[in-house]
């Protein structure tokens, strides 16, 4: 049952369109998180912090479509946050090696603020492109 009419199949054209909708989804959620994680191994990997070799398998492993959503839904309604189970998640897919790399740097106390504000900097990037392609196409279409 949804409970937002966002996510309604009768309701949900009528708050946006469907790119939107699913910029939204927590499938889309998580992958900007794992795009986060990815890239933060990446910079680290420049500063010889962590190995380039862990940081791509870090970056090939970072695929919403491989984690485990089951888990991730038990750990977050356990501690109230998802960026746990992710990282655990990510390491379980990039391997033991590399798990030791994932989320380097990111204190505990912090992870969620950074992670969500990032995560939500990478959605908004992508909502802006997308309206920015709406009101073109708007603009066009009310053209005498």
């Amino acid at each position: 049952m949804s409970i937002n009419p966002a996510d309604s199949a009768i309701f949900g054209s009528l708050y946006g369109t469907d790119e939107i909708r699913a910029l939204f989804s927590d499938r889309a959620n998580l992958q900007f998180m794992l795009d986060v994680e990815a890239a933060l191994a990446r910079a680290e990997a420049k500063l010889g912090l962590v190995p380039k070799t862990l940081a791509d398998a870090i970056t090939r492993a970072a695929r919403a479509e491989n984690l485990r959503l089951d888990y991730i839904a038990d750990s977050t309604r356990r501690v109230g946050y998802p960026v746990a189970a992710i990282v655990k998640e990510l390491g379980r897919l990039a391997g033991e090696e590399a798990a030791h790399f994932i989320h380097l740097g990111a204190t505990t106390q912090r992870r969620r603020a950074e992670f969500s504000s990032c995560s939500s900097a990478v959605r908004l990037g992508h909502w802006l492109r997308s309206a920015k392609m709406d009101l073109r196409l708007s603009k066009s279409s009310h053209v005498n």
